[in-house]
């Protein structure tokens, strides 16, 4: 009976959210499914060390993030490897492997399905890879949507694909973060995760920390794109006693140290993953509403959202957070009891083995 899961990822850079949550996601697998489960993914990659001592059986992906010439050779060697493992479904994780992974599961006589963790026409994708997805996502049984809205997207450019949603879900923290003293300092100290990419907002933020005077204290994460390095640079040489680059920081341990978040993307973001992570840790967001954040933020409950065309409006808002504690903590529980109602690890965990099983896995 064909009945294991091959589990196909190409992200080879420093992974960010959707890389996270797949490790989750195969760490979190009961025994029996993760004992006919495969993951195939680049050595050396973020997904690699994070699923070192998860229960399910590794193998070496050959080739880079978004070479195609490279990808489709690397599924012929997959599906040699393969070949007597009785594969029964191939699930691409993000959509520079779908048509990787529909080659390699038409070598291993498989079906095959996808997750979708992108806006399909988002701005740091080419016209290739555009006509890529055109092509390969209506051939996916089901392309799997990580929010409402990223559906909704989908539906709404085509093409015409079989579609389900399932949101990201986290494994709860091994220890609940540190509540700050507020009689520890007068500063307010708001975190922001983006500075990988120009599209996450750290413009915006570079304003609102030159508007917001000393007594917030911005703690910025990620390595800087290369669009955005001079301008950090030139912040770094004024020297601020209130902001700290930690560069790129590899566990979710920085919510610690931090008492509201800014996600301040400029673009539609599907369903962040660091809006996950703050809800964890009880930590109120203010995000922008472009995307899915509005099925992990409840607007003026667990955090407060604003439109990036009214930067002036999510000022405003900080600066409602800054002087209101009460406020803040309020919202932090209110948020922390949501993670634990709706965003947990497990629903996700299930409603994958319902799809493997329904479509042949």
């Amino acid at each position: 009976m064909n009945d294991r899961v091959v589990i196909l990822s190409v992200a080879q850079e420093p992974a960010f959210g959707a890389e996270r949550v797949l490790a989750h996601l195969v760490r979190g697998l009961p025994r029996t499914s993760a004992a006919r489960t495969i993951l195939l993914r680049p050595d050396g990659s973020g997904l690699a060390r994070w699923t070192e001592q998860a229960p399910i059986t590794a193998q070496q992906w050959t080739a880079r993030s978004d070479k195609t010439s490279r990808n489709l050779p690397a599924a012929f060697r997959a599906a040699r490897a393969l070949r007597h493992q009785q594969i029964g479904i191939v699930h691409a994780w993000g959509v520079r492997a779908f048509e990787p992974a529909l080659l390699l599961a038409r070598l291993l006589h498989a079906r095959v399905a996808g997750t979708l963790h992108d806006h399909p026409r988002a701005i740091f994708f080419g016209p290739a890879r555009r006509w890529l997805f055109r092509v390969s996502a209506p051939r996916l049984q089901p392309m799997v949507c990580v929010s409402e809205a990223l559906a909704a997207a989908c539906r709404d450019v085509g093409p015409a694909a079989q579609l389900a949603v399932i949101r990201n879900g986290l494994p709860p923290q091994d220890a609940p973060g540190v509540p700050r003293d507020p009689a520890a300092g007068d500063r307010l100290r708001v975190g922001f995760f983006g500075m990988y990419a120009r599209w996450k907002g750290f413009e915006l933020v570079r304003e609102w920390i030159g508007k917001a005077g000393p007594n917030i204290e911005w703690h910025l994460y990620g390595d800087p794109a290369p669009e955005l390095r001079a301008a950090c640079g030139e912040l770094q040489a004024q020297q601020l006693p209130n902001v700290v680059f930690h560069g790129w920081v590899d566990n979710a341990g920085a919510m610690d140290g931090i008492d509201v978040l800014v996600h301040t993307s400029i673009a539609f973001d599907p369903y962040p993953t660091v809006l996950l992570e703050a809800a964890r840790a009880g930590i109120p967001a203010l995000a922008s509403d472009l995307g899915g954040a509005r099925e992990i933020v409840a607007d003026g409950v667990t955090g407060l959202l604003f439109s990036p065309s009214d930067p002036d409006g999510g000022y405003r808002h900080l600066m409602t957070l800054a002087a209101d504690l009460n406020r803040r903590e309020r919202m932090g529980e209110a948020a922390r009891r949501r993670f634990a109602a709706e965003f947990r690890i497990e629903p996700m965990v299930d409603a994958y083995r319902a799809l493997w099983h329904a479509t042949g896995g």
